[in-house]
Parts: structure tokens; C-alpha cells; sequence
């Protein structure tokens, strides 16, 4: 019953939210915010130095 009544809940806000401008390029930053974050073999390499 919880699950029927917060289901419920989020089907009357859903009216209310708002599309994130931007939200098509999103995955692409992802990608992109990966990428920056990995270490890369070089920066490895110099660690292990």
C-alpha cells in the first residue's frame, strides 16, 4: 500500500517538474567528466616513478 500511495505521490508531482535545460548533452559530459578523471597510463607511469 505504501508503494501504491508514493507511486501516486509521484504521479501528481510529475506535473510539476521541470525538463533540465541541456539535458540531451548530459550524456555526453559524463563522457567527458570521465574521461578527465581516469588517470591516464602517462600520469601513471610518473607515479610509479
Amino acid at each position: 500500500m505504501r508503494l501504491r500511495r508514493a507511486a501516486a505521490g509521484m504521479l501528481a508531482a510529475s506535473t510539476q517538474f521541470r525538463r533540465v535545460k541541456g539535458y540531451r548533452q548530459l550524456p555526453a559530459l559524463a563522457a567527458a567528466l570521465k574521461r578527465e578523471i581516469t588517470p591516464t597510463e602517462e600520469v601513471a607511469i610518473v607515479e610509479a616513478a
